[in-house]
């Protein structure tokens, strides 16, 4: 039902069990902060440190996995949905690197690479 929506808020995720993240990664401790200050009380059916485990499990029908669009927005199957979650925040990515050091010239390179794929995604993402 959730797939053919536009977009959804967290809490019309609870009636689905869901694919998360193990524990201890940062990506699973952002989604508990946000599933907390949603009151949202999942039922998780599994968790795993392979994203393509997630995909492939809510491709299955096992559950719904809550993943960064960055992850999907590339799979163009007709099998697998991306769907806004209109009330979660956004997380904040850094790159850090020491006071007046040089970086490579392929750190440099990456670091403009990540920057580009960072506008790109901004330009691309639905407004809530």
């Amino acid at each position: 039902p959730l797939a053919k929506r536009a977009s959804i808020r967290l809490a019309e995720c609870a009636p689905y069990p869901l694919v998360m993240p193990e524990y201890g990664t940062r990506a699973r401790e952002l989604y508990d902060e946000m599933l907390g200050k949603a009151s949202v009380d999942p039922t998780w059916i599994v968790t795993t440190t392979s994203y393509e485990m997630l995909r492939s499990m809510a491709r299955a029908g096992l559950g719904a996995a809550i993943v960064r669009d960055y992850l999907v927005r590339w799979d163009k199957t007709d099998d697998v949905a991306f769907i806004p979650i209109r009330d979660c925040a956004p997380s904040v990515l850094a790159c850090c690197t020491r006071t007046g050091r040089d970086l490579s010239g392929a750190a440099t390179a990456f670091i403009e690479n990540v920057c580009e794929l960072f506008a790109t995604l901004r330009q691309r993402r639905p407004r809530a």
